[in-house]
């Protein structure tokens, strides 16, 4: 899937965004009750198929809620679970 994904497979690529479509939703939905600005994705899959998929995420997101100044694009992340840590220590310590 991940190959024939990167070498844009139309019924491949069909069928990733058909399904990317709920986790879209679903993170446009936890963002609009959190307000978080960060939304990691992290595991294999999701890192094999890359920035592609996360575009397809971020495309998901923002048409299922309103236009309110999102940044969709900032807000959703590809991380590696090595990374996540150090990502939000990171952070906490911007915040500070």
């Amino acid at each position: 899937l991940v190959e024939a994904f990167s070498q844009d497979d139309p019924w491949v690529t069909e069928m990733i965004e058909n399904s990317a479509c709920y986790l879209g939703r679903s993170i446009s939905f936890i963002h609009s009750l959190t307000c978080v600005d960060n939304i990691f994705i992290m595991g294999g899959f999701s890192l094999a198929l890359g920035e592609k998929y996360r575009k397809i995420l971020t495309k998901s997101a923002a048409q299922a809620t309103w236009n309110i100044g999102q940044k969709w694009d900032e807000i959703i992340r590809l991380v590696g679970i090595q990374e996540i840590g150090i990502v939000g220590a990171g952070h906490l310590i911007s915040k500070l």
